[in-house]
């Protein structure tokens, strides 16, 4: 309501824009039944979508619906941080978002972690749970007492099940529960596969990312999905393989930026043709367009393959050459204006021109230095290996037989020393060991340097 009021204070007609307060089962059916009605947007529920298009099979609808949205966290992440990315990404609002993480699958190293459950647990209990006019509140209420599938999920384990942290409701108030974080949930179970839009927090365990991903994809849902891996081979093949509108890797899975991450899903996560709402292009699908009358243009085409369809029409004097070439100047011009066009430069892995301008920047301003290293790491340094990948300092690696790992790392001869020192690696002294600068940065030859 007060929404709406913005808009017409900003001059749009009541006309154009209407409030309408109803029952979406009442009112609301004979809203999108009425012929004079088009279209209907909808952001809801799946069963909502369903419930409508069984009612109007011809109904034109653009739907953004639920998700059963998970976060994989493999054996190369950073745990504390995947930690706090899960408590925001399950727990805040309660879990009453559609991009909320209600599916949590741990590699088995991770799961099998007691020092990773027990961060979690703990983590989640020191949420405050309370009113929204607290200030100290972490999470406020549910929109209404816990019914149908999220009561059954906040009271029930199914077999395998177990409670690391149980809910709990909270006296004098129906909408008030603490968290509730399942383990031992087995793939096809109801608690894998339904959207409980709720603080629960389902958790699972994988053996290679490929069940995981197969995990993920088998709920139908797929709205959005979070990656916690500082192995870049490991978001690569996830990104492919995924199903899901929305991705986010070693971030939480909510707060979509308005004009920079349109949002929506696929599979039972929309309906329609319009997958992603809040881009430029959104609004074009619910308009009429007519052909405008065709303009003298002598202008062609540069690309390639539409000169050779203009050359085409023109040779052959088809009636409709200029309005398809007019067309293709129209296409040339969108590719070249707005969709060829990055809206966002990530700099990644210690590679490429944008980072070596970075290097000199730091070199020159505080004097810091570049090394590159072949490291011989063992298997109990898994550690030290997951906090390269964290710096995006691994250039390349292979594993070893004896289940350690050679990797070729590149970054400051500072961090590399507090590096080996935090972590008890006995490391030679960089400064005994032959360099040379290469454009401005301290380069080694190839040597190995074991690590004990």
């Amino acid at each position: 309501w007060e929404f709406c009021k913005c808009f017409w204070r900003a001059g749009v007609s009541k006309n154009v824009l209407q409030f309408v307060p109803c029952a979406g089962g009442k009112e609301g059916r004979k809203l999108i039944n009425h012929p004079l009605v088009s279209s209907v947007i909808l952001t809801g529920g799946t069963e909502t979508a369903l419930t409508m298009l069984r009612d109007n099979p011809r109904l034109n609808l653009f739907a953004e619906t639920g998700g059963k949205d998970a976060t994989i966290v493999t054996a190369v992440s950073d745990r504390d941080q995947a930690i706090k990315h899960i408590l925001h990404s399950a727990f805040s609002h309660a879990g009453q978002k559609c991009s909320a993480t209600s599916l949590l699958l741990l590699q088995d190293e991770v799961y099998d972690d007691p020092a990773f459950r027990r961060g979690l647990c703990e983590a989640v209990q020191s949420m405050k749970v309370g009113s929204a006019w607290e200030l100290d509140t972490k999470m406020g209420p549910l929109i209404r007492p816990p019914g149908g599938d999220l009561e059954t999920a906040l009271k029930v384990l199914e077999p395998g099940e177990e409670w690391a942290l149980m809910p709990q409701p909270i006296e004098g108030n129906p909408c008030l529960w603490t968290p509730g974080i399942k383990y031992g949930v087995r793939p096809g179970s109801f608690t894998h596969l339904t959207e409980f839009f709720g603080p629960v927090l389902a958790v699972m365990r994988f053996t290679t990312l490929r069940e995981a991903v197969a995990l993920v994809n088998q709920t139908g849902f797929g709205l959005t999905s979070g990656l916690e891996s500082l192995d870049e081979r490991e978001w690569d093949y996830w990104k492919q393989n995924i199903h899901a509108g929305n991705l986010y890797i070693n971030r939480v899975t909510t707060g979509a930026i308005v004009l920079r991450q349109p949002f929506g899903g696929m599979g039972k996560s929309v309906f329609g043709a319009g997958m992603k709402a809040g881009g430029p292009n959104y609004v074009a699908q619910f308009m009429d367009f007519t052909d405008a009358p065709l303009a003298a243009n002598s202008n062609r085409p540069t690309l390639a393959t539409l000169v050779t369809l203009c050359d085409g029409l023109l040779a052959r004097k088809h009636s409709q050459a200029e309005c398809n070439i007019a067309a293709a100047l129209s296409c040339e011009r969108a590719q070249r204006d707005e969709f060829g066009q990055v809206r966002r430069v990530w700099l990644s892995a210690a590679t490429g021109a944008g980072i070596d301008l970075l290097k000199s920047a730091l070199a020159e301003r505080f004097g810091v230095s570049w090394v590159r290293r072949t490291l011989r790491l063992e298997a109990r340094h898994g550690r030290a290996r997951a906090e390269l990948f964290r710096r995006s300092a691994v250039l390349s690696e292979q594993v070893t037989e004896q289940g350690g790992w050679t990797l070729e790392v590149e970054l400051s001869e500072r961090d590399l020393q507090a590096l080996c020192r935090r972590e008890g690696i006995d490391l030679p002294a960089l400064s005994d060991l032959p360099c040379v600068e290469v454009n401005g940065f301290l380069q080694s030859p190839p040597s190995a340097v074991s690590l004990h």
